[in-house]
This record gives structure tokens, C-alpha cells and sequence, in this order.
């Protein structure tokens, strides 16, 4: 190639090289830059547990079914309580027999105003103090009674409340809001040593994340991260995080963080696989760099 071509041929090559640059340039600065990969995780109710009698017992009714909804305090199961019903009978009517009460309440009334006209005689010498003696023991004996019959009352009062409570007992209630995952009994059996239900809290859902070291310090209780479910990985849920492992487990260099999603209506159900994504994670700085 000549002299004369050389040079033109140069200068369309640095052109060409210069336009594809900028072209480049501008095409790449138009390209969002890439997030951080989205985590695998796990959506787990909130808590899960099996509910039990703290009293021995046969059930008599069973109030819910699996997959039931129940309230915190609902009643789930009744046992047999017919001797506790009567002992609740029985103390509520000694705590109202108040006739034996006011009876000694007027003997003592009455022991006082005969020590009261007798120590009046006893200033005239009409009696002797033999029997002003006896007035004053008449009067304390009466006193004494009265205070005693109170006091079995008061007695009274609190064997009904243990009653009550006793009663109370053979009603088993759920410790939680949430569904009822299982029901291991059924009216006629016992209770001895063996779970009724099993429950589950739905509102919030616990997501589990196993999150590797490299973002140890990044992630912050409070964050809120995006999360898309398995069986409709088109909307994506918030979920809030409420607690970072501080200890790393050595043997797979992982660390779980645990957050939670509010599901009042519970139309999203426990035991999904999911995935996370912290959108924010480069505005955090890494705790294990100084």
C-alpha cells in the first residue's frame, strides 16, 4: 500500500474506533447496574406449637377440626368436669350461708350490752365482781366466736376460688391467633402425657434466610427486602428484618437472618420456598471492615 492511501486509512480507523467507544460508552451508562443476586430462602410460620392439658383427664368435646382457624383464647377441647362442677357448687354455697355469721354477731352484741348494764350495778354494789367476770367472759367467748365464723368464711371464699380455677383447667384454650395444623385426639380418650393440637401463628410469617459471609455486617435489623414466592414470583412481598445471627456458623461460612411478613387476611400460606432480594445492601457498609 502506498504512501498516499496509508494515511486516509488511518484516519477512518481512529474515527471508526472512536464512534464505536462513545457508542459503547453510552450503551453501557444506559444499563442499570446489577443488584445483588436475589438469596434463596423460606417462609415459615411465625411459630409453631402442640398444645396440651395441664391436668389429666378424659375429653369430652372437641371444639375445632384441622385446618381451622381459632383466635387467641378460643376454646379448642373440654374434658370431664363433673366433680369439678360440684366442688364449685358446694363452695359457693357454704360462702352463702352468712346466718350462722350474724348469728354470732348478735350474741356478741348482746354479751356486750349485758357486760355494759352490768358494769353500770356493779358502781352501785348491785353485783358482785364475780359477775362483772363473767359478763367480760361471756363478751370474749362471743367475740371470739364471731371472729372465727368469719374467718371460715374467708376460707369459704378461697376454696371457691380454687374450685373456679380447678374448673377452669378442664377448658383447653389456644395460647395463639393461627390454624390448626393437626388433631391427635378425639372425644373418650386421655389426655395423660399426650398433645391435643397442634398450632401454627400465620400472622406474620417468619422468612429464613442462610446468607454467606460476605454480607456479614451489611445486613441491618429494620431492612426491608423484597421477596417473591414460588407460586407467584410476579409480586413481590416486603418483609422486615427482625433478626441477624451474630455468630457464623465456621463449617459452611453462613450466617441465617430471620425476617417477617404481615398476613392478617393469611391468603399466604407457611412452608414456601422463596426468594430475597436487599436492594440496599451497597448503601451498607460491611461490619467487618474498619
Amino acid at each position: 500500500m502506498t504512501n498516499k492511501y496509508r494515511a486516509p486509512l488511518l484516519i477512518f480507523l481512529c474515527c471508526l474506533i472512536q464512534n464505536n467507544y462513545l457508542f459503547a460508552k453510552e450503551f453501557i451508562d444506559e444499563v442499570p447496574t446489577p443488584t445483588h443476586t436475589p438469596l434463596d430462602c423460606v417462609i415459615e410460620p411465625f411459630l409453631i406449637t402442640e398444645v396440651s392439658s395441664s391436668v389429666n383427664g378424659v375429653l369430652q368435646e372437641v371444639y375445632v377440626d384441622k385446618s381451622h382457624i381459632v383466635k387467641k383464647g378460643q376454646k379448642l377441647a373440654k374434658l370431664e368436669s363433673s366433680v369439678e362442677q360440684s366442688t364449685v357448687a358446694l363452695a359457693k354455697a357454704r360462702t352463702k350461708q352468712k346466718e350462722e355469721a350474724q348469728t354470732k354477731r348478735i350474741n356478741w352484741n348482746f354479751a356486750s350490752s349485758k357486760q355494759k348494764r352490768a358494769e353500770e350495778l356493779f358502781k352501785s354494789k348491785a353485783v358482785s365482781s364475780h359477775e362483772i367476770e363473767e359478763a367480760e367472759m361471756n363478751t370474749e367467748i362471743a367475740r371470739l366466736e364471731y371472729k372465727r365464723v368469719k374467718a371460715l368464711q374467708n376460707i369459704s371464699r378461697l376454696e371457691l376460688a380454687r374450685a373456679r380455677s380447678a374448673l377452669k383447667l378442664r377448658t383447653i384454650r389456644s395460647p395463639l391467633s393461627g390454624v390448626v395444623i393437626e388433631k391427635y385426639l378425639s372425644p373418650g380418650e386421655s389426655v395423660k402425657d399426650r398433645p391435643l393440637f397442634k398450632l401454627a401463628q400465620l400472622d406474620p410469617l417468619r422468612v429464613i434466610v442462610i446468607a454467606s459471609t460476605e454480607m456479614f455486617g451489611k445486613i441491618k435489623t429494620g431492612m426491608v427486602a423484597d421477596v417473591r414466592t414460588n407460586i407467584n414470583p410476579d409480586i413481590s412481598l416486603k418483609a422486615t428484618v427482625d433478626i441477624v445471627a451474630p455468630v457464623i456458623d465456621a463449617a459452611s461460612g453462613t450466617f441465617d437472618i430471620m425476617l417477617s411478613i404481615p398476613n392478617s387476611d393469611h391468603k399466604l400460606p407457611g412452608g414456601l420456598r422463596c426468594k430475597i432480594q436487599f436492594d440496599d445492601l451497597d448503601k451498607s457498609s460491611n461490619g467487618l471492615k474498619k
